[in-house]
């Protein structure tokens, strides 16, 4: 068949090749191609494989051997381009949780913030701002008390929404809420904020967050 078919049989009559082709085609071990051609898919294979047969000089048997490896270095190719992708994603969300993980680490606990604040109250004592300085005792009680823990001072906030913003305990929110009431005619009713507000202030936070962490 290939001799046929090589650059010095040109005169060979398309009859005759065909006639070649058909007797391979006949042959036990391509009856499931005849039977596949009672199917669209059947007949278009078939006809790919006369059309690779015809353009390559190869028999149709030669030719399904071409078509069954470009299958399989198409599906090969699929497979490898998959893999690296959920590779790929799975490092992504590997790196984006220890980034996560990290960044939890290094920002501090509810007892470093609450003393913190209270190291800015006392700074703010210092400097005569009493009202300043109740209003961080206030959010280190909140902080420390209430269901969110990571909350941090805001001056643009009031007291009432420092205090809604850490969404108390129906405990922590009786204890302080007459304190929101108290700091709110301070601040906007016109009432002074004196040394005593601020002593009352830091023993509430004593009593409530340092005592019960000693005992």
């Amino acid at each position: 068949m290939i001799g046929l078919l090589s650059a010095g049989a040109t005169n060979v009559p398309r009859t005759e090749i065909r006639a070649k082709i058909d007797d391979i085609l006949s042959r036990p071990e391509f009856g499931k191609v005849h039977a596949a051609e009672s199917s669209a898919f059947g007949r278009f294979i078939a006809r790919l494989l006369q059309e690779l047969s015809d353009l390559f000089g190869v028999t149709v048997s030669a030719a399904s051997v071409m078509l069954a490896v470009v299958g399989v270095l198409i599906v090969t190719a699929i497979v490898i381009v998959t893999w690296r992708a959920v590779r790929s994603s799975r490092a992504h969300e590997r790196g984006r949780g220890s980034k996560e993980r990290r960044a939890a680490s290094l920002e501090p606990s509810r007892e470093e913030r609450v003393a913190g604040l209270r190291e800015r109250a006392r700074a703010a004592r210092s400097a005569g701002l009493n009202l300043l300085a109740l209003r961080l005792y206030f959010t280190a009680l909140v902080v420390g008390l209430g269901e969110a823990g990571d909350l941090e001072y805001r001056d643009a906030w009031t007291n009432r929404e420092l205090f809604e913003r850490g969404r108390p305990t129906p405990a922590v929110e009786k204890a302080l809420a007459p304190w929101v009431v108290e700091l709110d005619h301070k601040s906007f009713g016109g009432a002074v904020a004196t040394e005593h507000d601020v002593d009352a202030m830091s023993r509430l936070v004593d009593e409530m967050l340092v005592e019960p962490v000693k005992r």
